[in-house]
């Protein structure tokens, strides 16, 4: 139910989460990052696109619900 443009930004967005999430939570698991730097770490994720994100997929999610009524 995602447009072309919301596609495109989806893929980017996701490409620059994926990349910045799977480098940094491996350092909290593994403990070299302290559970003091998972507030930087959250809102590094929200500069990076996050709340955009979320709010594609509900913008589709409306959509979606309005067309299916």
């Amino acid at each position: 139910p995602f447009t072309d443009e919301e596609n495109s930004k989806i893929k980017a967005i996701r490409n620059k989460l994926e990349n910045y999430f799977n480098t940094e939570i491996d350092k909290f698991i593994m403990g070299s990052k302290h559970i003091s730097e998972y507030d930087a770490f959250a809102s590094k994720l929200k500069e990076l696109g996050s709340a955009e994100l979320e709010s594609i997929y509900n913008s589709a999610a409306d959509r979606f619900n309005k067309s299916s009524k």
